[in-house]
């Protein structure tokens, strides 16, 4: 599957099908200043997307007419701490100085190469992974990538991040466009399965014919096609379904399937089940078959594994670590467990990275496979610790968030961890204990019914506290952050047409409500709906220069310009009569002829409701 075709969804407004990363680029050529920011939860293949246009921008193959640029990719993980320490740090010479540390030290570049290059705006400048810089560098991060941005303002920008991890971005300067990547749909993944298998046929079954290889991998591919679209008991689509949606997962879905094609064993239904499996195919299966000494021994401790979650827990929130203090780590947990001095953890890490793949080299550091991987170890090494108050203390960290909801189907009997995140007053652990319960198989959930209703009755508090109080631009943050939660799409950051379109009627008309009683009138969808339809809105079309039209009314552009999010008035007084809820979630429309709507049209799919 090309790597470009992943789908964006964009904030701006256009029409037609999903835009690919080319199309953005290529349309920016029309216009200067390009800061784009991509975010997207784990596993979504934002690192992989940025590697896909570096690696075909240095061999000059830029497609669909987008300008050549000279690709920089910038990891702010490797370089967080330069950035924030470094007086004066520019980008030319952060630049230069990767280049040099990173790719070669023999490098020979003319004097102000960068500069020339940024001066002559012939660059295309890629800040990966914002919400892997630490919390205490991310303020001064933020503002020295605002600053790089508004210096060298004419040439292109990208800044990838989990939606939550983004929240903690603080610059005047912010990006011009925001998108998201799309989860796979039904065509996706049959495209990437069928592909996947056939290209595996290529490579391993150089003799046979090329029929022969397209029809094995056809056979491959149905089967698991069947195993995934599988309808459960109740009639609904089944959970491993949903997992394959993200393309990390689905990715070890097919090696899971492959290697146990043939056989009985039937795919997991459950995210920690499935890394269970993953795990024992990079340790223990994968170099049995290919006659692979590991050096530790697979036996029931597993050695090989516990290894490697000392590792994730030692480091932490931390997901690098140089090679040095890889190596003596793993040496001092090999001895820990009895073994000779003469075994080689030098030996044992080397397998890890070319045999189970497990660990891989980023520049000049070691990190996991992928942090989901590094997440799930923790949980592992904290439940065989029995210190589950680590995860009460970091939860707020991304790796260890994601520890804590692994670890909660870990447990035979979740509900102490889970009511803990229920009962603090904060809205992100609730929010946490929110996930952790959805994440449980359905036979673990029971005994914790009463968080359902406990769960209705305090999920409004906070809103109607922050309109009570006039406090408009938390109350539209708060609005925003519980449609999401009772969307299930928090790891999306934002809402599509089907989860508006499914949205609970009953919790809709209470957030409305709220918003339409505590503003006398004047705001609430509700009263956005009304203004929507004086200015020709029709339910189910979606007429862009209405949706205009209806912008300029409430006050979301000026002068034919669409106000940024800091832009907007959040005052009772002096804004206009239903300026908020803000249009803060992207929604995609579709067009008459079919087909989904590249621009975001932010309120026709909710206002075409019949229950507001």
């Amino acid at each position: 599957m090309d790597l470009s075709q992943l789908e964006l969804r964009s904030e701006e407004e256009s029409k037609g099908t999903g835009d690919d990363i080319w199309d953005l680029l290529r349309r920016a050529k029309k216009r200067t200043d390009l800061r784009l920011l991509i975010l997207a939860p784990g596993g979504r293949g934002k690192t992989t997307l940025l590697r896909h246009l570096a690696y075909n921008y240095a061999l000059k193959q830029p497609k669909q007419n987008a300008p050549f640029l000279i690709p920089v990719f910038l990891r702010l993980r490797r370089w967080q701490e330069v950035i924030t320490t470094t007086e004066g740090l520019d980008l030319p010479t952060l630049i230069e100085r990767h280049l040099k540390q990173d790719i070669s030290q023999e490098l020979d570049l003319p004097e102000n190469w960068a500069k020339s290059h940024l001066t002559r705006q012939r660059m295309l400048v890629m800040f990966d992974g914002f919400d892997e810089v630490k919390p205490e560098y991310a303020e001064k991060v933020s503002q020295w990538i605002g600053k790089q941005w508004q210096d060298f303002r004419q040439n292109y920008f990208i800044l990838t991040s989990r939606p939550k991890g983004y929240q903690a971005f603080r610059s005047e300067h912010k990006p011009r466009q925001k998108v998201f990547i799309n989860e796979f749909t039904d065509k996706n993944i049959h495209d990437f399965v069928y592909k996947w298998y056939f290209w595996q046929e290529q490579e391993t079954r150089v003799s046979r014919s090329l029929k022969a290889k397209q029809e094995a991998a056809d056979n491959k591919a149905k089967d698991l096609i069947n195993q995934l679209f599988a309808l459960d008991d109740s009639g609904e689509s089944s959970t491993l379904l949903a997992l394959a949606r993200n393309p990390l997962n689905l990715n070890m879905i097919v090696q899971l399937h492959r290697a146990n094609f043939g056989s009985e064993q039937k795919l997991p239904q459950q995210r920690v089940d499935l890394f269970r499996r993953i795990f024992d195919l990079q340790l223990i299966t994968r170099p049995q078959a290919r006659g692979i000494d590991m050096i530790l021994d697979n036996n029931e401790e597993n050695h090989r594994q516990r290894v490697l979650q000392q590792l994730a827990l030692k480091m932490g929130n931390t997901t690098t670590i140089e090679y040095s203090e890889l190596l003596s780590s793993i040496q001092n947990f090999i001895q820990e467990f009895g073994y000779p001095e003469s075994t080689s953890a030098k030996d044992f890490v080397e397998r890890l990275i070319h045999v189970s793949e497990l660990i891989l080299k980023k520049d000049e550091y070691y990190e996991f496979a992928h942090n989901l991987f590094q997440s799930y170890l923790i949980a592992l090494e904290i439940k065989r610790l029995k210190q589950e108050n680590l995860l009460k203390e970091n939860w707020q960290q991304n790796l260890w968030y994601e520890a804590c909801i692994m670890y909660a189907t870990l447990l035979i009997n979740p509900t102490d961890f889970i009511v803990h995140f229920y009962n603090q007053d904060n809205p992100k652990a609730q929010g946490l204990a929110e996930r952790c319960y959805r994440e449980l198989p359905v036979k673990k959930r029971r005994g914790l019914e009463f968080l359902e209703q406990k769960r209705q009755t305090s999920l409004f508090t906070q809103l109607e506290t922050y309109l009570k109080n006039g406090q408009w631009r938390e109350a539209d943050e708060e609005t925003a952050r519980l449609m999401l939660l009772i969307a299930k799409r928090e790891d999306e950051g934002w809402l599509d047409e089907e989860s508006i379109n499914n949205f609970p009627c009953e919790e809709l008309r209470t957030i409305d409500k709220l918003w339409v009683d505590n503003s006398g009138g004047k705001f609430g969808f509700s009263v956005q709906k009304k203004v929507w339809l004086d200015c020709g809105g029709v339910p189910g079309e979606y007429d862009y220069d209405v949706y205009k039209k209806f912008a300029d009314e409430v006050g979301w552009r000026r002068g034919g310009d669409w106000l940024s999010y800091d832009e907007l008035t959040f005052l009772l007084e002096g804004s206009k009569h239903a300026h908020l809820p803000s249009p803060w979630w992207r929604v995609v429309g579709r067009t008459p002829g079919g087909g989904v709507g590249r621009r975001v049209w932010w309120r026709v799919s909710l206002f075409s409701r019949s229950d507001l």
